[in-house]
């Protein structure tokens, strides 16, 4: 609850920054200010290193020196999740000191990206806290510093330079294996996609999230190498009562930008990348909607909503039935602010490596 109280107080801090626009943002005193304030979050995010379902395997992790995929008889090649613990150990830090090193990674490829990147700082660290991506930060720890490293990358995309976006593909491999499914993002930056097609996919989103699509997952899987296949097993044993509401929150969201007035102005540069990007996490988030070990892996373009949702508020402004809507939205994410902040989330959401442990 402190933590919260905290980072809420931050979220009011980031909205008194000029966004000074200077060629070299490290001259700007509200970028040392916004630094200060991640600064913050990482002391504090170290300082909360058991909370989340999986911390107690890292802590065993850390105690015993020993990867989980060792005690399962298999090798890693994630050796950068590893160098935070042989670091740790190195200079006979405190047990917990993993957290810290991860959260700083985390908040400090996140909100650099956010910085250079966010129309309204103050709604895009609320979006962060209030829609559930700090719970699956602290949740997946391994897989969100991924996600951090990629989602600062998205930049080089913008600029076509593929040898960077590699580098920093397999640097976010080294944390989490999963991230290299996002090379070909890639070629996918610059790809413009019509108001007609993106509604035909929220409209099929929608029918198709109405039934129970394992079989297909199950097909998908038996294509992947045989050590996989256990994942079929731990889907069915980790089926989550999903959030109907979010999902259409989301969806609601995708149809409304898509559909704006101002589209051609809205979806422009990197702006029209970042919304693709978070359409397409809310269609296969709502039809894998109860499946958390699928719904996960698009956490890579659902990050984009720290982007998005400025936008999605600037928007807004062009109708008072679109502004009230957006208040409505944004009354429902501070709800859940609440919810993450005075609650414990439910334990619905395992990820495969505390199934396997019990």
């Amino acid at each position: 609850m402190i933590y919260m109280v905290l980072v809420t107080i931050m979220t009011f801090n980031f909205a008194f920054l000029k966004r000074e626009k200077l060629n070299k943002k490290y001259l700007s005193p509200d970028y040392y200010w916004f630094l200060f304030c991640v600064f913050v979050l990482i002391l504090f995010y170290g300082l909360r290193w058991n909370v989340g379902i999986d911390y107690m395997s890292y802590y065993n992790m850390a105690v015993n020196k020993t990867w989980m995929s060792e005690r399962q008889g298999g090798g890693t090649l994630e050796w950068g999740f590893q160098f935070l613990y042989y670091f740790d150990d190195f200079f006979n830090l405190p047990i917990f000191s993993y957290a810290i090193l991860g959260g700083a990674i985390i908040f400090i490829f996140l909100f650099d990206a956010v910085y250079d990147n966010s129309d309204n700082y103050a709604l895009s660290l609320f979006i962060f806290f209030s829609s559930g991506l700090l719970f699956f930060a602290f949740n997946e720890f391994r897989q969100f510093i991924a996600v951090a490293i990629i989602f600062y990358g998205y930049k080089f995309c913008h600029k076509k330079n593929f040898l960077s976006w590699c580098f920093i593909c397999i640097l976010a491999f080294f944390f989490h294996k999963s991230s290299i499914l996002y090379l070909p993002i890639y070629f996918l930056w610059h790809k413009k996609f019509s108001r007609c097609f993106i509604n035909i996919c929220i409209l099929c989103a929608i029918i198709i999230k109405q039934f129970d699509i394992l079989f297909i997952l199950k097909f998908i899987i038996g294509f992947f190498p045989g050590h996989y296949h256990g994942y079929v097993e731990v889907l069915e044993l980790i089926k989550t009562e999903a959030s109907g509401i979010t999902g259409y929150v989301y969806i609601l969201m995708s149809f409304l930008l898509n559909n704006s007035k101002k589209r051609k102005s809205i979806y422009v540069g990197r702006n029209a990348a970042y919304i693709n990007f978070f359409i397409v996490a809310t269609l296969v988030s709502n039809i894998f909607a109860e499946y958390y070990m699928v719904t996960r892996i698009v956490e890579y373009l659902l990050i984009c909503i720290v982007i998005v949702y400025p936008i999605f508020y600037k928007d807004s402004k062009q109708s008072i039935p679109r502004y009230i809507l957006f208040c409505a939205i944004t009354a429902f994410f501070l709800v859940n602010l609440i919810k993450y902040a005075f609650f414990s989330p439910k334990d619905s959401l395992l990820t495969y490596q505390t199934v396997f442990s019990r």
